[in-house]
C-alpha cells in the first residue's frame, strides 16, 4: 500500500461516508517488550470476542480482545516487531496505516498485494519499520471487512531532546472513531461480492468503543467516554477515524465536472498545496493528487469501499529500485504467510 507523501494507501473515489473495554478506561496501550537493543516487540492476538453494543450482545474479531484494540506507542524512528497470532475462523491481514515502510512493502499488510492472509491457526511477525512519522497514525486489518473492528491507534512521539518543543509535552488522550454494526460482518462481505449491492446500515458509532449518551437500553443509557479536563490546561487529542482508510498525498487540485487537460491543470497549486489523509472525488468531478516514488515496492492505490474494490476500482503502482542500496527493496522476511491452500 502506498503511504505518506511517498507511499499512498488509499485513495476514495467516491462520497466518502464514516464508515469506515466495556469499563469506561482511556484507550488502553499494548504493552510492549522495551529492551536497550530495539526493536520494540508487540504481540497481537487475533480472535473472536463478544460486546454488547447498541442494545445487542455482538461477537466480532477483536485483537487482544479489545475494541478498538491495543495502542501502540513508539518513538521516532523505531522499529517494530508484531507478532501477529490468527486465532479467528478465516485469514486476516494487519496494514500500519500512515507508517513509510522505506524499502519494506512486505509488512505492509495489504490483502494478496504484498502478502497472503495469515491463515487460521498460524502466526506472522512483521517489521514495522518507522521513519520520520510524528504523531498519530493507526493501524488495521486489510482483508474484507475485517478492519470495521481490527483496528487501534500508534502515536509516534518525539525523541527526548524534542520532547520540549512537542505538543506531546502536554497530558494526551486517544480518542478512536469507529462504526459498529449489528449485523456479521462477514456476511455483509459475502453478500456485496455475490450481489453486487451494499445494504449494510450501522447501528451508529463508537467513541473508544463508546456510544453515545443518546442510547438507551430499557430506559437506560449506555456508558459513554468521557475525558476529564482542568479549565485554563493544555491537552493534546490523538483522533483516529477508524472508518476512513488514510493514504498521505498532497492534493493540487479538485473540481465537479468534466477534467480538461488544457486548462484545468493551470489551477493546480503546486507551490504549497495540502498533504491530505483522504481525497474524496465528487460524482462526475476530478480530483488531482501528486507523490514522490522513492520508496521501492508494489503498492497498492484504491477505492477503500470494499465492494468498489471487488469491482475493479483498484490498481497496483510499480516503484523500482534505485541505483543505490538505500533505494532497493530489502529481501523478503523468512516465514511470510503462505498462498497456497
Amino acid at each position: 500500500m502506498m503511504c505518506s507523501p511517498w507511499k499512498m494507501s488509499s485513495l476514495i473515489l467516491a462520497f466518502l461516508a464514516l464508515s469506515f473495554l466495556n469499563d469506561r478506561v482511556p484507550a488502553v496501550r499494548a504493552q510492549a517488550d522495551i529492551s536497550a537493543a530495539s526493536p520494540v516487540k508487540y504481540n497481537f492476538v487475533v480472535k473472536n470476542t463478544t460486546f454488547t453494543k447498541f442494545c445487542e450482545a455482538r461477537t466480532i474479531l477483536t485483537v487482544n480482545d479489545m475494541y478498538p484494540g491495543p495502542e501502540i506507542r513508539v518513538k521516532k524512528g523505531q522499529t517494530v516487531l508484531v507478532n501477529v497470532q490468527n486465532d479467528a475462523a478465516y485469514g486476516v491481514t494487519i496494514h500500519w496505516h500512515g507508517v513509510k515502510q522505506p524499502r519494506n512493502p512486505w509488512s505492509d499488510g495489504p490483502e494478496n498485494i504484498t502478502q497472503c492472509l495469515i491463515q487460521p491457526g498460524k502466526n506472522f511477525t512483521q517489521e514495522v519499520i518507522f521513519s520520520d512519522e510524528i504523531g498519530t497514525v493507526w493501524w488495521h486489518a486489510h482483508s474484507d471487512w475485517t478492519r470495521a473492528t481490527v483496528h487501534g491507534a500508534i502515536v509516534v512521539e518525539p525523541p527526548p531532546d524534542e520532547l520540549s518543543d512537542s505538543p506531546l509535552r502536554f497530558p494526551n488522550y486517544t480518542l478512536v472513531f469507529s462504526t459498529w454494526f449489528n449485523q456479521d460482518l462477514k456476511e455483509i462481505s459475502d453478500i456485496i461480492v455475490l450481489n453486487g449491492t451494499n445494504t449494510a446500515e450501522a447501528a451508529g458509532y463508537t467513541l473508544n468503543g463508546f456510544p453515545g449518551d443518546q442510547v438507551t437500553c430499557d430506559n437506560v443509557s449506555e456508558p459513554t467516554y468521557n475525558i476529564t479536563v482542568k479549565r485554563g490546561e493544555t491537552y493534546v487529542l490523538h483522533i483516529v477515524n477508524a472508518a476512513m482508510h488514510e493514504g498521505h498525498f498532497f492534493q493540487v487540485g479538485m473540481n465537479n465536472g468534466t477534467f480538461d487537460n488544457s486548462t484545468d491543470p493551470a489551477s493546480y497549486n503546486l507551490d504549497d498545496p495540502p498533504e491530505m489523509n483522504t481525497a474524496v472525488v465528487y460524482g462526475s468531478g476530478w480530483t488531482a493528487v501528486r507523490f514522490f516514488a522513492n520508496n521501492p515496492g508494489v503498492w497498492f492505490f484504491h477505492c477503500h469501499f470494499e465492494s468498489h474494490v471487488s469491482w475493479g476500482m483498484a490498481t497496483a503502482l510499480i516503484v523500482k529500485d534505485g541505483p543505490n542500496l538505500d533505494q532497493k527493496l530489502k529481501p523478503p522476511p523468512a516465514g511470510m504467510p503462505s498462498c497456497g491452500a
